[in-house]
């Protein structure tokens, strides 16, 4: 199993969170690729220490070019796209143990190969060509079990959080490669519209023949435009209910300058529903949170 996927981490600026990986992932032998963004001597050392690919940048590539450039480089089936700042948490699968959500095991070791083999066998099940287990924030909270696309240009992640991960329906949580919204707005199937790239198992020739990410989209909402992408080509994609990992969210992005995040959002959106222009209705409310987004860039700007 371990030879069937090479793992990607895109790094800036998150020492601490990569050595967390990278020692994880050695331990059980994953191939792994680290795209260092900004490189030093330390993260060189620890990758060659731990014979993983060390493929350091002499300026900062954003997140969707160093994972296609760790794509590349990779040779096996499968691709496991990770966030410098996921960790494995203590909920890995159903039926051993107990857990603060019902139904899922407290593993007793963090493990990649464990969470590795579970994500594989529920691809090769489902014909999947993308599957990722549920985020969850350092308290266990659900962060997001995959997503909607709406017509004026919002992402709404697909949780409730009054639900447990036990109580969370299957079906739901697929996408089907159908469009799960009309033109008037109105949920069609019930079908998610794509998945975070924080903790992604993906097929590489299939995200390859796609294109992989669209490198115009330096950092954020890449995995929003590759879903739909998939989408469009009738691929098969799905959150794994009863898998979860933490994801310490926006640790990199904290460090960034004021603003980023929020230029950022508003540009990619554009970018989106140019790219996919169908899916978007052309209205006051899309025109409303793109003013939203210009807000939030301006206040964290001069305020």
């Amino acid at each position: 199993m371990p030879n069937s996927v090479t793992a990607l981490i895109p790094t800036y600026s998150n020492d601490t969170g990569l050595s967390y990986l990278v020692e994880l992932l050695s331990k059980d032998k994953i191939p792994t690729v680290v795209i260092d963004n900004r490189p030093n001597e330390n993260k060189a050392q620890l990758c060659t220490r731990s014979n993983l690919v060390y493929l350091s940048q002499t300026k900062n590539l954003g997140f969707a070019a160093a994972v296609n450039l760790g794509a590349r480089a990779a040779k096996t089936k499968w691709l496991l796209i990770l966030n410098d700042d996921i960790q494995l948490s203590k909920f890995l699968s159903p039926g051993m143990g107990r857990s603060r959500f019902p139904g899922v095991r407290n593993a007793s070791n963090e493990n990649f190969k464990q969470l590795l083999a579970t994500l594989i066998a529920f691809a090769k099940k489902h014909h999947l060509v993308a599957v990722s287990p549920v985020l969850v924030n350092r308290q266990g909270k659900v962060e997001n079990y995959g997503y909607r696309v709406l017509p004026h240009g919002k992402v709404e992640l697909n949780f409730d959080p009054k639900i447990s991960l036990s109580q969370v329906d299957t079906i739901s949580l697929f996408g089907n490669g159908t469009q799960s919204l009309s033109r008037n707005g109105k949920f069609t199937t019930t079908s998610i519209d794509g998945l975070t790239a924080a903790c992604l198992l993906i097929d590489r020739e299939v995200f390859l023949k796609v294109g992989g990410f669209d490198e115009r989209f330096f950092a954020y909402l890449e995995d929003v435009d590759l879903f739909l992408t998939l989408k469009k080509h009738h691929y098969r994609f799905a959150i794994h209910p009863k898998l979860s990992v933490i994801h310490n969210h926006l640790t990199t992005s904290s460090q960034m300058p004021r603003g980023f995040k929020q230029w950022h959002d508003f540009k990619n959106w554009l970018l989106i529903s140019k790219k996919h222009f169908a899916f978007f209705v052309l209205d006051i409310l899309f025109l409303h949170e793109r003013l939203r987004n210009i807000k939030g860039w301006l206040v964290t700007i001069f305020y």
